[in-house]
């Protein structure tokens, strides 16, 4: 039975490392050289499907985490609307932060 289950993920998920996942976005952020930042739309109008580091759901849900690179300008930019809550976004800001500080000492651009 579960060569069902491995035939599917073969067939629906293929080139997809472990820990990694599909994961829908519709715009991207481009940072330049000189750190100016430019918001384009990416895909097609619903977006596209790119591969991300996949983080378990309750990890997420227990407040204070985000996803590496790939978040809402709620988490990233702390662009927030008025129902917003702003500590429940800070403490995901602030970890999205120091993802890219961590990940900066490995590859020096994203510093």
């Amino acid at each position: 039975m579960l060569h069902h289950v491995a035939d599917f993920a073969m067939n629906n998920f293929s080139g997809i490392e472990p820990g990694f996942g599909p994961i829908q976005i519709k715009f991207r952020i481009s940072i330049a050289s000189d750190l100016s930042a430019q918001i384009e739309p990416y895909g097609d109008e619903n977006g596209a499907s790119i591969t991300c580091p996949e983080y378990p759901d309750n990890l997420l849900q227990g407040g204070g985490k985000c996803n590496f690179l790939v978040d809402t300008l709620q988490v990233m930019l702390l662009y927030l609307d008025k129902k917003d809550d702003p500590e429940k976004f800070r403490a995901k800001h602030d970890y999205f932060v120091s993802l890219l500080k961590d990940a900066g000492e490995q590859i020096p651009e994203l510093g």
